[in-house]
């Protein structure tokens, strides 16, 4: 079936709720649990809809995973100082904590996982300095030492928003920082 390509603001909207869906199904059931035919149930359409959209759901999840990371460069990218870069990611996970929640959660879908510490190579100064130093003065390799940052973060992220009283931003990304610099010796 051929998808839509020029989307109006309609279509637009369509995927936004089909990616909408996706999110509460997956937070709700997990997301290898989750059908084409549930998110479809879910919003009341035809399957047909679906697929004039997306080929399947791991488009549907590259769809979800493209715009969160989007929102996530642009706030970086406004971010006025890098050091204030690490508090804009936690603004932004904050600001939408259900959607970030589902996608922080999806450890059966392990492509999020390199997109995810691509984006924050890409625009953590903090990332690719920890990256260097810990690679040269430890002799560990660097795909070691970028996964291990990118867990740290995701692994702070999840506990945040995990609790029911929050703290703010900067002190979770204050946590984080101290985690990545120092670990827990």
């Amino acid at each position: 079936m051929a998808r839509l390509t020029k989307l109006t603001e309609r279509g637009l909207d369509t995927q936004r709720e089909l990616s909408e869906a996706l999110i509460g199904l997956t937070l709700e059931k997990g997301f290898s649990s989750v059908t084409i035919k549930d998110i479809t149930d879910r919003l009341g359409v035809d399957r047909t809809t679906f697929y004039l959209h997306f080929k399947d759901k791991d488009e549907l999840v590259l769809a979800t995973q493209r715009r969160i990371f989007d929102e996530l460069a642009l706030s970086f990218r406004e971010a006025a100082e890098p050091a204030s870069r690490l508090v804009a990611f936690f603004e932004v996970i904050g600001s939408d904590r259900r959607t970030w929640k589902a996608m922080l959660g999806f450890e059966e879908y392990p492509r999020f996982e390199g997109r995810f510490a691509e984006n924050l190579a890409a625009n953590l100064p903090l990332f690719p300095t920890i990256l260097a130093r810990a690679s040269g003065s430890t002799g560990l390799p660097r795909s070691l030492v970028a996964r291990f940052m990118s867990t740290t973060l995701r692994s702070c992220a999840l506990w945040w928003l995990d609790q029911p009283d929050p703290c703010p931003p900067k002190d979770v990304a204050e946590m984080a920082k101290t985690l990545l610099l120092k670990g827990l010796g």
